[in-house]
């Protein structure tokens, strides 16, 4: 989409292009009129069959151009689009409690969460930035921001099942949180667990995350997984869509690998926002090399003689 910081200048071109073609012919006509007391030009146009006096339109054209410009430069003409953002940052926070080891999305929770973790890094912008944070009873910063993809995928395959218990869900959103604040970069996190939380502190954990959002993908089937023998993990959901909608997230219930790539590309097209690009100094510099170009022609092959 094509928008205009200052688009009263663009009237000024429904003047200014008549009057240079305008003032164009008047000279011409007026320089042929000399021309002529030196010179019986339209007899000499009779023998050799083409006119002697050339009506520039190159000059023409060049001017209207370098005049076109000019006002498209002023006028602030930019063009702006939606695209993926090569400045926003992620930060993977990943579960790695025990019950991250439940086999009802094979192999188990933990690895199928890694695996596509690693495919969402490999689809990152170029110049994105992330970091990998895992949690369980405590949060372990994995890999610190960094826009180098095989850092990243190097610290989502060391991830391990902690043996520390529970699942502290806020430790890991303050931790993530920290990363990004201090790069000062807009960023978001991305949180998978399957985990059933603490939420006496949340509501100051969501303060705490002022202007970044949390995409939250609860992983684990309906029924339920097992660990430990005989014990089962369900997903408290509730809590998990909670933080997503009060941080302008989303949250996304996977139950299968596929489901979980799924997510996670979605999530980099949510990232998609609106950019611009401002034309008027590009126009200018154009402008300028035209007018050096209609400057140097006009003074030697479209030179007029008296």
């Amino acid at each position: 989409m094509i928008e205009f910081e200052n688009p009263f200048y663009l009237i000024s071109l429904a003047l200014l292009l008549p009057l240079i073609i305008f003032v164009h012919f008047f000279s011409l006509k007026h320089a042929k009129r000399k021309a002529m007391k030196f010179a019986n030009f339209e007899a000499i146009e009779k023998v050799i069959g083409t006119p002697i006096l050339s009506k520039n339109l190159t000059i023409l054209y060049l001017r209207i151009l370098i005049v076109l410009l000019f006002v498209l430069a002023l006028s602030g003409m930019k063009f702006t689009y939606y695209g993926i953002s090569s400045n926003r940052t992620f930060v993977l926070a990943i579960d790695a409690s025990l019950s991250m080891n439940a086999s009802d999305i094979k192999p188990t929770r933990l690895e199928a969460a890694k695996s596509s973790a690693i495919k969402f890094v490999e689809k990152l912008p170029v110049n994105s930035e992330a970091a990998v944070v895992s949690f369980s009873g405590i949060s372990l910063i994995e890999q610190p921001l960094t826009s180098d993809k095989e850092k990243l995928k190097a610290a989502i395959k060391n991830i391990k099942v902690k043996e520390i218990g529970g699942t502290d869900l806020l430790s890991a959103l303050i931790t993530s949180a920290n990363l990004l604040k201090a790069s000062n970069k807009t960023g978001a996190i991305v949180l998978l667990t399957d985990g059933q939380f603490n939420t006496k502190a949340l509501e100051d954990v969501l303060i705490y995350l002022h202007n970044i959002p949390v995409y939250a993908l609860g992983i684990g089937t309906k029924e339920g997984g097992k660990f430990l023998g005989n014990v089962t993990s369900k997903l408290e959901e509730k809590t998990l869509e909670a933080i997503a909608n009060y941080t302008n997230g989303n949250y996304f219930k996977v139950s299968t690998r596929e489901e979980i790539e799924n997510a996670y590309s979605q999530i980099i097209e949510l990232k998609k926002e609106q950019k611009e690009t401002n034309l008027s100094f590009f126009f200018l510099i154009i402008s300028i090399c035209l007018l050096l170009t209609e400057w140097i022609l006009s003074s030697t092959k479209f030179r007029t003689l008296p």
